[in-house]
């Protein structure tokens, strides 16, 4: 059992922040150290099951009444607390330097604006470190003047790198990313004429919880008119997730076999197969499961997980080898390993699929933008992004965001749809980006995160995407 403590007083007594629900290490792998974090007065304590060194990431206050996800650099266990401020000050500035020299070397013209921002952010840090020991309050101080100029730093490094990716997008000549929107109803004539002018592609759900509530009695009624509907659009066509390994996306009557893995097997294969083949020639892309890594319905352990992930992968292939099949991750960051007992990372359960040469062709990743996700800074998604591109596959990426009351303001995601669309489709592995779903409605999942109301009024999110299909012409 380790314990690490660090000072937070007085920046932080009177936040939210560090949100304990959103804090913890990270090793030097990658894998998320299950942490337990409390805040007593002017400290934050984490305890681990280990007493191994990690880098801390927790939610903090960066300026203007924002707050971002951070990181500390690695950090070894020691009696004395750490001042968090000065850590995260030290870690973003870190990794800011680490990835402007990275594109630096690439060919990136660095902006002037980061360089001085950058500049002033270091001078600060530099005092705020050698005033530690001397006063803690001053440092502490001092290293949040040095964060907010870094967060700014890096806000204008990763508009620096986008603006010139897509500007070599547009002289080479690259196709462009594919927009889409998930739609779970057939739109009216108006509102149908506006998907078309944001998005060039339909994300049409068929998961076999809603299709097949008795064994061998399918409603493919839903499926149907919107696929028909797509069609009639000239919409290139994702279904899914047909299988969801997280609670209540399998059909309840499965559970009888939960336990029996071949005729589970069996069961999962054949609604697959059947769905491919109905729509085979209609659908392009087929996303065949979702919550592998993270899921445990009916209490299905993350090998048998894994081995039923392959086994769909193959079937979806066998019944249509023209499509692409796609496998989503719920959570890319991997942050569920904070709330469990999880052997593979989410990078490493999906490797092991690619690995197979069973004919995963894409993956999905799903940003989901509650508190923690959003507060996420733009190189982060970046570096996720980067990441998750080592498998040399096509990425699509799709936005999830529960917005209104006691959720996510309509601001916030509007601001983040404007700032990280033209980041994720600056990059070369990303091919399609999504957004969850097109108009809100009592059965909307997430509530209230269309991109046109319930009256079927476009919201700011909807301008911000037929702007950008506009711009790919």
């Amino acid at each position: 059992m380790g314990v690490m403590r660090f000072f937070t007083a007085p920046l932080a007594d009177d936040s939210d922040h560090p949100a304990p629900e959103a804090t913890y290490f990270v090793s030097y792998d990658g894998r998320i150290i299950r942490t337990r974090a409390e805040r007593v007065p002017g400290e934050l304590h984490c305890v681990r099951p280990v007493s191994d060194s990690g880098k801390l990431k927790t939610t903090w206050p960066a300026g203007g009444g924002e707050v971002r996800m951070l990181s500390t650099t690695s950090l070894r266990e020691k009696e004395e607390p750490y001042s968090l401020a000065v850590e995260l000050a030290r870690g973003t500035l870190g990794e800011l330097r680490n990835q402007a020299a990275i594109w630096e070397q690439g060919g990136m013209s660095i902006p002037l604006a980061y360089r001085e921002a950058e500049r002033e952010a270091f001078r600060l840090f530099s005092q705020a470190a050698c005033r530690q020991t001397v006063d803690a309050a001053e440092a502490a101080e001092l290293a949040q003047r040095s964060l907010e100029l870094a967060c700014r730093a890096d806000d204008e490094l990763l508009r620096g790198y986008t603006f010139q990716k897509l500007a070599t997008h547009q002289r080479t000549g690259q196709l462009p990313v594919v927009l889409g929107c998930g739609v779970s109803a057939v739109p009216e004539e108006e509102a149908s004429t506006r998907f078309t002018d944001a998005f060039t592609a339909a994300a049409v759900p068929m998961r076999w919880s809603d299709i097949e509530l008795s064994v061998g009695q399918y409603d493919w009624s839903g499926p149907d008119a919107l696929v028909a509907w797509a069609k009639g659009r000239n919409l290139l066509l994702r279904g899914g997730p047909l299988l969801d390994f997280r609670p209540g996306g399998l059909p309840g009557w499965l559970e009888q076999w939960a336990h029996d893995l071949p005729s589970l097997q069996s069961f999962l294969c054949d609604f697959v197969e059947t769905a491919v083949a109905r729509y085979r020639g209609a659908v392009k892309f087929w996303e065949v499961a979702a919550g592998g890594a993270d899921g445990g319905v009916f209490g299905i352990g993350e090998e048998e997980r894994l081995t039923l992930t392959a086994r769909v992968v193959e079937a979806a292939r066998r019944a249509d080898d023209d499509s692409h099949v796609v496998v989503r991750v719920n959570d890319p960051w991997g942050g569920y390993q904070n709330r469990g007992d999880y052997r593979l990372t989410p990078l490493q359960f999906v490797d092991a699929l690619a690995r197979s040469g069973l004919g995963l062709g894409v993956i999905g990743l799903e940003i989901d933008l509650n508190t923690v996700e959003a507060a996420r800074p733009l190189s982060e998604v970046s570096r996720l992004i980067d990441l998750w591109s080592i498998h040399g596959l096509p990425l699509q990426v799709t936005v999830r965001a529960s917005v209104g009351e006691n959720a996510l303001p309509e601001s916030v995601a509007q601001r983040w749809a404007a700032d990280f669309l033209p980041l994720l489709m600056a990059k070369p592995t990303v091919t399609a980006v999504y957004w969850s779903q097109y108009a809100d409605g009592p059965a909307a999942d997430p509530p209230g995160g269309g991109v046109v109301g319930e009256d079927g009024r476009p919201k700011g999110l909807y301008e911000t995407f037929v702007r950008h299909r506009r711009a790919q012409g």
